[in-house]
């Protein structure tokens, strides 16, 4: 009786321990497939690559959240967030080349004697209204405060060696005589003009214009080898609840805003935008809805709340958008039509979109979610299409913008040629208005404004190369002008001289701006990066 009880629970027991042992199998089987299974660069924690240097996948969420505390749209902060990684990766390796690279000891030598300046205005650690070190010196050996100290460090260790690097190209920087005399000349310098401007939108062509200059000029639209891909947008607009949020959260503001509470501390702590109005109004008024938000004016103040969608919004698309993937990778096209979306075609530029460190070259891939201006995409790619001239029918519209383009430079040209070639185009006898007026032209007149007052600083520049009573052409992003300058007034040899000293510091930071932005965009341009936020399925 007790053996055969026994041999029942031995059965059961060898039973058990064959699931276990077939188990095991099967996990070892699971273990080993994990492991040879290639894990996705997300998987190993990196977002990207920078001439072959990793980009943590945690410092990128870091900075989308340190983006976001700002105010930041979702969408801009992840861009944001990938750009400021690229920055730190191609400058790091620059401060290493250069030397500029921060011992531990030059930190802390730092950190002890240069507090950050929030607490040098701190009341709380100065003694008989002067800044007390001993106090300072309390707070960073305080170990509470370690956390505080790493950030502070984090700080030091990012912009300390930038400082030195805008110093170093700042130190190369040299004017000359000649440079700050026209430089000062040309801000100080008025001029009132009166022109004609020709946009290439405002002209007209038949087709048969058209399609002739494609025919005379194909070469010029001929294009490099490009992937090219297939697309659909998923638009994220903010919900019901989402503007009664909105709506809410402006009044809340307006209420404050009339107990006392400043515009410019509301701004700080509800992350909305302030901007200075022209004409100061009395009083505070409540929230008023526009396109771009709710507006509280105070006096000469205007805060806007931007209608934005909330991160549940935002999260519900985006969950939409992974559903898609999932069913797009038995059929791209099959699912573009359950989901009811628009197709659309494009190759390595996408409008506001910013593919460029995207991997397009494998075919069939699935590229998303991607995150756009208040939209996701998701990409199809279609493999490389290679160097050709297109059809016609491509580039249509390329084609009719550039000839349009030509039409008003041709016109801007001859008109110009004919105003020359009268005796004098001078302010008395008016005949550049009258020239051009009779021929149907809208003649605009200025008033006598400097570069500074002016509305475009690409057409100011190129008028002030114009002496008085005297015609030219200028070319901006909005057409070809034909300008006649009515008044020049330069500024006085006295005002040169005493101006020069104060206009010399201003022209040797805007030029040490522009030779490190300079700088910095060959630099990014010639580096090898790559995008990994997005997967390929």
């Amino acid at each position: 009786m007790v053996m055969r009880k026994l041999r029942t629970k031995m059965t059961v027991f060898l039973w058990f321990a064959m699931f276990v042992f077939v188990g095991f199998i099967f996990l070892s089987w699971g273990m080993q497939a994990t492991r040879s299974r290639k894990l996705t660069p997300l998987e190993r924690g990196i977002v990207g690559m920078v001439n072959g240097r990793p980009l943590s996948y945690r410092a990128y969420n870091n900075f989308v959240g340190h983006y976001r505390e700002q105010g930041i749209e979702p969408f801009k902060c992840r861009e944001f967030a990938f750009n400021t990684l690229i920055e730190e990766a191609l400058l790091d390796d620059v401060f290493k080349e250069r030397g500029l690279k921060l011992t531990d000891e030059k930190v802390i030598e730092i950190i002890k004697n240069s507090p950050p300046p929030e607490m040098l205005e701190d009341t709380l650690l100065q003694t008989n209204g002067k800044f007390d070190y001993q106090k300072y010196l309390a707070i960073i050996s305080n170990p509470a405060n370690i956390r505080w100290l790493r950030s502070y460090e984090a700080i030091i260790r990012s912009q300390v060696p930038r400082q030195l690097l805008y110093q170093e190209i700042s130190s190369n920087v040299r004017p000359t005589t000649i440079d700050l005399i026209e430089g000062y000349m040309q801000g100080h310098l008025k001029l009132k003009l009166e022109y004609v401007l020709f946009e290439p939108d405002k002209f007209d062509a038949s087709i048969e214009k058209i399609r002739e200059y494609y025919d005379n000029h194909r070469e010029e639209f001929k294009v490099s080898e490009r992937p090219k891909l297939k697309y659909v947008r998923f638009p994220v607009i903010p919900t019901l609840r989402d503007e009664a949020f909105i709506k809410d959260e402006a009044q809340e503001i307006f209420e404050r805003a009339k107990q006392g509470v400043s515009l410019d501390s509301l701004v700080i702590e509800y992350k909305c935008e302030l901007s200075t109005i022209e004409k100061s109004v009395k009083g505070i008024h409540k929230p008023i809805k526009r396109d771009d938000g709710y507006h509280i004016i105070a006096m000469d103040k205007d805060l806007l709340l931007p209608i934005r969608p909330s991160d549940e919004t935002v999260a519900g698309v985006e969950d939409r958008v992974r559903s898609f993937i999932e069913a797009a990778k038995s059929g791209f096209d099959e699912a573009v039509l359950a989901y009811e979306l628009k197709v659309e075609e494009g190759y390595n530029i996408i409008e506001e979109l910013n593919i460029s460190f995207l991997n397009l070259k494998k075919s069939d891939k699935l590229i998303g979610p991607v995150e756009g201006q208040q939209c996701f995409y998701v990409l199809y790619t279609l493999g490389y299409q290679p160097a050709h001239i297109p059809d016609f029918s491509e580039v249509e519209e390329k084609v009719r913008d550039k000839y349009l383009n030509f039409l008003a430079k041709t016109k801007a040209q001859k008109l110009y040629q004919e105003v020359t070639r009268l005796p004098s185009v001078g302010q008395e006898g008016e005949k550049f208005r009258k020239l051009l007026s009779q021929k149907g032209w809208k003649v605009i007149t200025t008033s006598l404004e400097t570069l500074k007052d002016s509305k475009g600083e690409a057409f100011f520049l190129q008028a002030s190369n114009i002496p008085e009573d005297d015609i030219g052409l200028a070319v901006t992003d909005k057409g070809y002008y034909l300008i006649h300058c009515l008044k020049r007034i330069e500024p006085s040899q006295e005002q040169i001289r005493t101006g020069i000293p104060d206009f010399q510091a201003q022209w040797m930071q805007e030029e040490t701006q522009r030779l490190y932005t300079e700088w910095f965009n060959n630099l990014k341009a010639s580096a090898k990066i790559e995008d990994y936020r997005y997967e390929l399925h």
